[in-house]
């Protein structure tokens, strides 16, 4: 089903020709990237087109940023940064009894 606007999706991939992020393609022609999804979900030709465009978009970055960066913007899922943490720590825990009783000889 093709129910949205053909200039629309025209310039959608003019967008992600000059800043190839699906994300901020769909900022720069005022729609949200949900909608950009059903778009290209919708229409694998359109599917296709934006890939194109998007690719010929990273082409334009590619000397200008680092490979990891690249990389995280062509796949995301797959290059997205892994946080670890590690904690090596000692604790001393202070048992501390609150007691109502003012009980001197058996405190809790």
């Amino acid at each position: 089903m093709k129910r949205f606007d053909p200039k629309l999706k025209d310039m959608l991939c003019e967008a992600l020709e000059r800043f190839p992020f699906f994300k901020y393609a769909a900022k720069m022609c005022l729609i949200s990237a949900d909608t950009f999804k059903i778009m290209r979900d919708e229409d694998k030709d359109f599917s296709a087109r934006c890939e194109a465009s998007r690719a010929r978009g990273m082409l334009k970055y590619a000397n200008k940023a680092t490979p990891d960066f690249m990389l995280k913007c062509a796949d995301p899922e797959t290059f997205k940064d892994r946080k670890e943490v590690e904690v090596d720590a000692k604790i001393k825990f202070e048992m501390v009894s609150y007691n109502d009783t003012k009980d001197t000889k058996n405190p809790v």
